[in-house]
């Protein structure tokens, strides 16, 4: 529960931020979040900015 939550949350919102700044950073953070979490997107850049 709480891996879920910090994916979804945090990690995910900052990752999603951050990616147009440190692009390839991002995306290997992502990736191995998306391992993990279900439902997310392939890429960091396919995702839409947070709000």
């Amino acid at each position: 529960m709480a891996l879920s939550t910090l994916c979804n949350a945090c990690s995910s919102n900052s990752c999603k931020v951050m990616a147009p700044f440190t692009p390839f950073f991002t995306e290997v953070l992502y990736q191995n979040m998306w391992k993990v979490c279900d439902g997310v997107e392939e890429s960091i850049h396919y995702c839409s900015f947070p709000q």
